[in-house]
Formats: structure tokens, C-alpha cells, sequence
């Protein structure tokens, strides 16, 4: 029942994501394109400036709009897979948590399977910002590579760390749920390690 739930939310995140690229995307577009124009056509300086300010409006909106998109379900992850979606994460992270260096490593010989794909970007993306947000640290590490029928994935950041069971006990840490949750539908499994020189996270998952 739960595998068919997050498959479920998968498919309406998609379907969400999709409408808003295709259509809201498309309004904003065109509301950009006509203030553009009515900018250039020959008005009173008043009328200019505020088409400026509209244009200025216009453009942040659809920007917010592209990334609710990118967060609902990245469309690379479907067209180019895991590690491409990643990398594209991986830039838009950059820009949100500009504090945080972020280095990434995808060694992926082929494509994998899409509850696979999605069920790594969600771990991926769950731990990374679970790092950004709680850790303290600085540094954040992504590893994801694939051999002899396993996938395997490793976050790790240098931040302050904490203690694993603690947070397991007191049912706080939606995080290490969702990732535990999601590997364990795949048949994987995975292992925290945290300490006061920072926690990774360690995720094998089969193919």
C-alpha cells in the first residue's frame, strides 16, 4: 500500500509539474513578451516605468514557477536520468545555500530503472537538505555509483553531528525516515554514521 501511495505522489507531482511548465509557464511567457512590447512602444515616462516594474514581476514569477516545477519533479530526471537530475540539483542547491561547498561524484554505466531513479533523487535530495538545514557545516559530499547489480549512494557533510538513535527514538527526524522508508520498498537498505566531525549517510539499493 505504501509503494503505491509514493507511486501515486510521484505521478501527481508530474502531472503538477507539467501543467506548470506547460501552462502557467506559458501565460507568464507570453505576459512577458507584451510588456516588453508596451515598454518599447512610445509612451509617457510614467507608463514606461511601470511596464518596467510589471516586466521585473513578471520575470521573478516565472522563475518561481520553473523551480516549483524543478521541486515537484525535475523533467531531466525522466529525459536524461539520475545523474544529470543530480547535477542539476546539485546547481540549483548551490544557488540556495550559496555557504555550502558541494562536491558530486556519479559514476552510473547505465539507466536505471524509474522507481529506482526517482526513489535515489528523493534519498539524494532528502539528505542534502537535511545536511543544508541542520548541520552547521560547510562542506557537503555527493557520491553515487553503480557495480555488480547494486546502486550505491553516499551524503556526507562536516557538520556538528547527532546522535542517530537519539533522534530515531524520538521521532522527530522525518529525514532518516523518508530515506529508510524509500530503501527499504527497493529492497535496500541504509546506515547512518554521525559524530561531531559530521554525518554521512551510506544507501545500496538493487538495480
Amino acid at each position: 500500500l505504501l509503494e503505491q501511495l509514493i507511486t501515486a505522489q510521484e505521478e501527481e507531482r508530474k502531472r503538477i509539474a507539467r501543467e506548470l511548465h506547460d501552462d502557467v509557464g506559458q501565460a507568464l511567457n507570453s505576459l512577458t513578451l507584451g510588456i516588453s512590447a508596451l515598454a518599447l512602444a512610445n509612451g509617457t515616462e510614467d507608463a514606461n516605468a511601470r511596464a518596467s516594474e510589471l516586466r521585473a514581476i513578471t520575470d521573478e514569477t516565472l522563475q518561481t514557477v520553473r523551480q516549483l516545477g524543478r521541486d515537484l519533479r525535475p523533467s531531466v530526471l525522466d529525459d536524461l536520468g539520475l545523474a544529470e537530475a543530480l547535477r542539476n540539483y546539485a546547481a540549483d542547491f548551490r544557488s540556495t545555500y550559496p555557504e555550502f561547498s558541494v562536491d558530486t561524484h556519479f559514476d552510473l554505466t547505465t539507466r536505471l530503472q524509474s522507481t529506482v531513479e526517482i526513489a535515489l533523487y528523493r534519498m539524494v535530495q532528502e539528505g542534502m537538505t537535511n545536511a543544508a538545514r541542520h548541520s552547521h557545516g560547510r562542506t557537503i559530499s555527493v557520491l553515487v555509483t553503480q557495480r555488480n547489480g547494486l546502486v550505491q549512494a553516499i551524503i556526507e557533510d562536516d557538520g556538528v553531528g547527532f546522535d542517530v538513535n537519539a533522534m530515531r527514538r524520538s521521532g522527530k527526524s522525518v529525514g532518516i525516515h523518508s530515506i529508510s522508508e524509500r530503501a527499504d520498498l527497493l529492497g535496500g537498505r541504509v546506515r547512518f554514521e554521525s559524530g561531531s566531525g559530521g554525518t554521512s549517510v551510506y544507501i545500496e539499493v538493487p538495480t
